[in-house]
């Protein structure tokens, strides 16, 4: 297997690895179109799983002319470069169930989705026939259940 195969294999398990958090947790998922936040048990270079928080972005270096996808793995907050390419492009879009796609989520009008989207995209280049990177989330989309809180603690 070649570098860049496992690094893009880095951010394909990350997002099929993505959990939701509960509603008020800190870890809820959080994208825009250059980056995004959330609880995967896929963390790259790390122990797969243990539900760790991942920051996922597409940084410039002017210098370079190169744009670099890194993910900083919480709370090592030590970015992880895992792929590059030219120029200062590269986005990030997020599929619902129905395959639209959207530049951010949660998108920003009304709608009610799950915490999670259904995939994620990464788009590196500006040109139509630059690469595509798909990934799809594989477990529960939406916050988990508190029992306890819903029903009450027994004997209560």
């Amino acid at each position: 297997i070649g570098r860049r195969q496992m690094q893009t294999e880095w951010f394909r398990a990350a997002v099929q690895g993505l959990q939701p958090d509960s509603e008020g947790g800190r870890g809820k998922f959080q994208g825009s179109a250059r980056r995004f936040s959330g609880l995967t048990i896929a963390a790259p270079a790390d122990a797969e799983g243990a539900v760790r928080a991942v920051r996922w972005e597409i940084v410039f270096d002017r210098q370079a002319n190169r744009s670099t996808l890194q993910a900083t793995v919480v709370p090592a907050d030590k970015p992880v470069p895992v792929l590059e390419w030219e120029g200062d492009s590269g986005a990030f879009e997020y599929l619902d169930d129905g395959g639209r796609r959207y530049d951010a989520w949660p998108p920003p009008f009304g709608a009610r989705l799950p915490q999670l989207p259904r995939g994620v995209a990464l788009k590196m280049g500006t040109k139509p026939d630059d690469t595509v990177l798909y990934a799809v989330a594989q477990g529960s989309r939406d916050a988990p259940v508190d029992l306890v809180r819903m029903l009450g603690s027994p004997g209560s």
